[in-house]
């Protein structure tokens, strides 16, 4: 499958469940430099109430949190994986999206 094509899976699956999302991210080796400040962004989001968690590849648990930042880390290894918003809020213009 894609990069695209995976991350809009995952999207579609997320807004099945209800869920919003924002930020999507593909990274076949693994986890990026440039990436770090980005899910630091990320888990900042999740403990702040603004975001859900992440909804990975691999681990399609919508319940998935990241109750801390190396969580965000190891959930961001996989291939993909999107943001989950809590709610329709706007989406916040410092997550980053890349593909």
């Amino acid at each position: 499958m894609r990069p695209k094509d995976t991350i809009a899976a995952l999207e579609k699956h997320a807004a099945a469940h209800g869920f919003h999302t924002c930020g999507a991210w593909w990274d076949p080796s693994g986890l990026a430099p440039e990436d770090r400040a980005g899910l630091h962004t990320v888990y900042n989001l999740v403990r702040e109430g603004r975001a859900h968690g992440l909804l990975t590849l691999n681990e399609r648990d919508l319940s998935c949190e990241a109750n801390d930042y190396w969580s965000v880390v190891e959930a961001a290894t996989r291939r993909a994986w999107v943001v989950l918003h809590a709610s329709p809020l706007r989406c916040p213009a410092t997550v980053h999206t890349a593909s």
